[in-house]
């Protein structure tokens, strides 16, 4: 028997094919009932299997978890039919049955080889492996069957998914404050500008006797006045929604039901509870601006003149359901990036869905 050095076997950090090598060169050095030194130890969980499924042998750290969880040796060791283990489990576990069905490919040579990752709970908390079948070379058709912890490297990814999010909400507040200081500018300085030069025009209108051309002039110029602050106050809005932390999520959705169809003429079919949980401001803020963009994309699409908006609480989750008639994806898409990147950054998930001859939009989002 060749003797291999004995060496780390931390499968994790080695690429894909330096590790399949490396498994390889250990199960072919665990021939029947003889493992190498390498083979035993190893600190991953490895099993051989025959053709049927029983188990030909185990190393050492198989048989230390078994002692440490107490399972009776003869369930888990040679003579055990390791198909029969992930059978029995199957009732109460997805995993086992994908394991199943893994083992089972590869056993029958449907598959050079399967692996796939699983969750165990622990005491500490929970615990992720991964599980690779190998074929060994021999005169019989045997399988090795690895167990690799792997919760290191799912807590580190884990850790760098939620400091990217971090970074996405920090970086989605610091735009809404901007955007809250140039609504809040417009609003203070250019609207009350607007509001009094509409005041003195009211007035030079009243001054001026009706029979004169002047005064329907300057009637003409009020009414113009009126409607670029309407449209100034339409536009702060979109910018930023002020009145959001005074109306809430329900009653800014109102606002926004009210703008789209006095100003772009967009019919919008709105469904509220008649109460929900304490939403924060960023979900509420994610929630409006994914409508927003919805009803906007819809009035840039020639075809579109009507919407259904729909807000729910279950489960945990804020749901919001926006349909359109439109049937111009690229129109629907446009802004689905910037809306999906809010939606993940709360941990949250956006999905777009054909319906009938429209389109839906949900948004889910946890409190």
């Amino acid at each position: 028997m060749r003797i291999i050095t004995r060496r780390s076997d931390n499968s994790v950090q080695r690429s894909g094919p330096a590790r399949a090598a490396f498994y390889r060169e250990l199960i072919n050095d665990a021939f029947y009932n003889e493992p190498s030194a390498a083979f035993s130890a190893a600190t991953c969980r490895m099993v051989i299997i025959d053709s049927a499924g029983t188990i030909v042998t185990a190393n050492k750290a198989w048989w230390t978890l078994a002692v440490e969880t107490g399972t009776e040796l003869s369930r888990v060791g040679p003579g055990a039919n390791y198909l029969k283990v992930c059978q029995r489990a199957c009732s109460s576990s997805g995993d086992a049955a994908a394991a199943l069905k893994g083992i089972r490919s590869v056993l029958s040579q449907k598959a050079s080889r399967f692996a796939m990752d699983y969750t165990c709970s622990t005491p500490f908390g929970p615990a992720y492996y991964r599980m690779e079948v190998t074929p060994m070379i021999g005169d019989s058709y045997q399988l090795c069957v690895a167990h690799m912890d792997v919760t290191n490297f799912h807590l580190a990814q884990q850790q760098q998914s939620s400091d990217a999010s971090e970074v996405l909400r920090s970086t989605i507040r610091a735009q809404e404050e901007e955007r809250k200081q140039i609504s809040q500018g417009m609003h203070d300085r250019l609207s009350n500008a607007v509001a009094l030069l509409a005041l003195s025009v009211r007035q030079a209108a009243k001054d001026t006797p009706e029979h004169l051309k002047s005064r329907r002039e300057l009637e003409k110029v009020l009414t113009q006045i009126t409607d670029i602050a309407a449209g100034m106050r339409a536009t702060s809005h979109s910018i930023y929604p002020l009145t959001l932390q005074y109306v809430g999520l329900k009653g800014i959705l109102r606002v926004l039901q009210d703008t789209f169809e006095k100003i772009h003429g967009v019919c919008v079919k709105l469904t509220l509870p008649e109460e929900l949980p304490r939403i924060s401001d960023d979900v509420a803020l994610c929630a409006f601006r994914v409508a927003q963009q919805c009803l906007q994309n819809l009035v840039q699409d020639a075809g579109g003149h009507a919407a259904a908006l729909s807000l729910f609480f279950k489960f945990g989750l804020l749901h919001l359901n926006i349909s359109t008639g439109s049937e111009s994806l690229p129109a629907v898409k446009r802004g689905f990036a910037a809306m999906e990147s809010r939606a993940l950054a709360l941990g949250g998930k956006l999905t777009m869905n054909r319906l009938g001859s429209g389109t839906e939009i949900q948004l889910s989002v946890p409190l």
